[in-house]
């Protein structure tokens, strides 16, 4: 049961980081355009 909860918590902050990394590109880009 808790290794199924930790993989699940890695793949949620998994998940996190890429997504702020998306955001931190499109934040880039607006910037840039502006």
């Amino acid at each position: 049961m808790r290794k199924i909860y930790q993989s699940d918590l890695e793949s949620v902050v998994n998940e996190l980081v890429v997504m702020s990394d998306s955001i931190q590109i499109a934040v880039r880009d607006a910037t840039r355009a502006l």
